[in-house]
């Protein structure tokens, strides 16, 4: 697999942990499916997950406070 290939970018599948649970996003260009873990690369998360590589930390901005996220893979 080429480092091209671990980079998140629109199309790709990244499963993520959050406190010890495995959550997956699908980056979209649109039509966002949630239920689906669909998001768009404009969404908070997709945004912040967008050029990060396994094993980065990425931290987004909620109303509630900051979520952490650890990319644990990256399709």
């Amino acid at each position: 697999m080429s480092k091209a290939q671990n980079i998140v970018k629109i199309g790709s599948t990244v499963y993520a942990k959050k406190e010890n649970k495995l959550y997956k996003f699908v980056i979209v260009e649109n039509n966002p499916d949630p239920i689906l873990g669909k998001i768009t690369k404009t969404s908070p998360v997709g945004e912040m997950l967008l050029g990060k590589k396994k094993n980065d930390i990425v931290k987004v901005k909620t109303e509630s406070g900051v979520i952490e996220y650890t990319i644990d893979k990256v399709e």
